[in-house]
């Protein structure tokens, strides 16, 4: 990855959005231009970054929210494992409340979130 996955939680990551906005679209025209060579292709990829920057569109908005999907579904597989001793990621399930844009990002939202609910309720008993 030309800049890597910037965790979009500032406290978290140090990382400002505005500072992980700059990071990404450095890296986005440095993938266009350096490594496509300004091809047809760099430049779709360009302007399919802008359109899901700009959140007009439906299928931007559904693209951010499975990137925030993704996101909490690796904190949650991650504090699952045995070797990181109940660690709680708390910090990212906070992060994503109320930022869901489309109705599919809200409900896969709310069902994981009731699951590991449940999860750390199973826990609390045992």
């Amino acid at each position: 990855a030309v800049c890597g996955d910037i965790v979009p939680i500032e406290r978290i990551s140090g990382v400002s959005k505005q500072q992980k906005y700059d990071l990404e679209h450095a890296a986005i025209i440095k993938i266009r231009d350096e490594y496509l060579k300004n091809t047809d292709v760099g430049q779709e990829m360009y302007d399919l970054w802008m359109e899901y920057e700009g959140q007009q569109t439906s299928e931007a908005k559904l693209i951010k929210d499975l990137d925030k999907l993704d996101m909490i579904i690796q904190a949650e597989e991650y504090e699952k494992l045995p070797q990181n001793d109940g660690i709680k990621l708390a910090e990212f399930f906070k992060g994503t409340r109320g930022v869901f844009q489309t109705g599919i990002g809200q409900n896969v939202d709310s069902e994981l979130m009731r699951q590991r609910e449940q999860r750390l309720q199973s826990q609390q008993q045992t």
